[in-house]
């Protein structure tokens, strides 16, 4: 088991990867749908396990397939699906999140690497991981 404190971590503090936090544009009704969705496929991978592929099945284009199935009309595929890095600016141009001004300034204010670093241990993690992010005022 992993809280967000963990998983973040991992990525920041260890990996030395960049991390960007969003906000999305996703009202409740459909959040709710899309964890459902998860639910239900936890589930059916514990009855019927299955491979992770890089290419095929992996973490981005499970989340289109989650999306797609929770949506009255899914968003078309497109390769950013695929290359690592590049889903952001996709969700971006579908209106996918809360704030808009122009990508490369949202990617930018949405950085989380030094917030999350600094905030290490800090029973208020999550707060500070969100501080002046653009939409979590």
């Amino acid at each position: 088991m992993a809280d967000e404190r963990d998983v973040i971590r991992v990525r920041t503090n260890y990996r030395s990867e960049q991390l960007y936090l969003y906000r999305t544009s996703v009202r409740p009704d459909r959040a709710r749908r899309l964890f459902l969705s998860y639910l239900q496929s936890v589930n059916n991978i514990h009855v019927h396990p299955q491979f992770y592929n890089a290419l095929t099945d992996n973490c981005t284009t499970n989340v289109r397939m989650h999306t797609a199935a929770t949506a009255a009309k899914p968003a078309p595929w497109d390769w950013r699906i695929l290359l690592n890095g590049t889903v952001d600016e996709l969700v971006y141009q579908n209106g996918g999140f809360a704030s808009r001004p122009p990508f490369a300034e949202l990617k930018q204010m949405s950085l989380i690497d030094a917030k999350a670093q600094a905030a290490e241990q800090a029973p208020d993690f999550s707060e500070r991981i969100r501080l002046d992010l653009p939409g979590f005022e």
